[in-house]
């Protein structure tokens, strides 16, 4: 589900889990952590075409297919871009790449208006934001299917997925103050506003402060409202750091795929409420490219298939944490599954 990437009308989005940290979880994010793959020179150009013999991705004949790839403008998006813009190239399509688009409402326009053919996207902000549904399915594959069915019929948009890893939205706390104040669920958090409001300092992009899947459906959901001079507006990227050290905020919103909420030793809190929607990993892509080219189905449901939550989060975490950049991460994964 820009990062922050998941929105209604500002910034981007992005995905998360809704269990706490345990000390199982956190061994298993420290080996993820400590994987790491070695950098090699990834080429971005905008427009090429290269098939591989050897490449499972081969087995997909696009060859002549012309597809324009876009992403929104975060590290799992960024990702997952370059991965569907190998996937196909090594399939023998010609792709234009226009990844590190801003803000979900024009990556999607850009697809309805045909200046983009396919990318990366959220069920959830598919669901929420795109096709403005207000109910909330609980199964991953029902949720997959509705959406999909909806937007073909509504929107000549097909999406194909769902990947098995879920990036909804978290709300983390500052380890320090999660356990003084012995906070570890939403609605614990929702009563601490209450009774100690200097405590409750929130951070959020842009994005979540006006979703209906964010900030205003949270508050919504658990009944209370953080003071307006509790508010701190950051850049994702900003917040788990910030969350870490306690200043400017104690509490916050993450990502449950992201790397840093165990690099920052943040705690996650339970949403006992199950207010966020799921958001499986997907691609989206416009109908008539897909009928064109049904290769395209096959292959990315091959390459979704393979993202599982520890996956992605390792490969978020060699970005974010290594510091290597988007493609170099997803060619050495491709390489890896024998897709490039």
């Amino acid at each position: 589900m820009v990062k922050s990437t998941k929105r209604i009308s500002l910034g981007s989005v992005r995905f998360r889990s809704r269990a706490a940290l345990t000390l199982g979880s956190i061994a298993t994010a420290s080996m993820i952590l400590s994987a790491c793959s070695s950098s090699s020179a990834a080429s971005s150009s905008a427009t090429t075409s290269a098939a591989s013999s050897k490449s499972i991705a081969a087995n997909y004949n696009l060859k002549g297919a012309n597809i324009t790839v876009g992403s929104l403008n975060f590290t799992e998006e960024l990702i997952m871009g370059y991965i569907t813009v190998d996937a196909l190239k090594a399939a023998g399509a010609n792709v234009t790449s226009k990844l590190d688009i801003a803000g979900v409402d024009t990556i999607r326009q850009a697809e309805l208006s045909g200046n983009i053919d396919m990318f990366p996207s959220y069920t959830g902000t598919g669901w929420v934001v795109y096709l403005k549904q207000t109910s909330s399915i609980t199964n991953s594959e029902a949720l997959f299917q509705q959406l999909n069915s909806m937007d073909r019929a509504n929107n000549k948009i097909a999406w194909i997925g769902p990947s098995p890893f879920n990036d909804t939205y978290d709300i983390a706390a500052n380890s320090a103050v999660a356990k003084q104040y012995h906070i570890t669920t939403i609605s614990q958090l929702a009563k601490l506003v209450k009774t100690n409001p200097s405590v409750a300092t929130f951070c959020s992009t842009s994005s979540f402060a006006v979703r209906p899947d964010g900030l205003p459906g949270l508050e919504s959901t658990y009944g209370f409202n953080f003071p307006s001079s509790n508010l701190k507006t950051e850049a994702l990227g900003l917040i788990y750091s910030s969350l870490g050290s306690g200043s400017p905020c104690n509490f916050g919103e993450t990502y449950s795929t992201d790397a840093r909420l165990i690099s920052n030793h943040l705690i996650v809190l339970k949403d006992t409420k199950k207010f966020f929607p799921l958001y499986n990993g997907a691609v989206t892509v416009r109908l008539s490219v897909l009928n064109r080219y049904p290769a395209i189905g096959k292959l990315m449901q091959n390459v979704l298939s393979r993202l599982t939550t520890p996956v992605i989060t390792q490969l978020n975490s060699q970005v974010d944490i290594n510091g290597l950049p988007a493609n170099v991460v997803a060619a050495n994964w491709l390489k890896q599954q024998g897709l490039s």
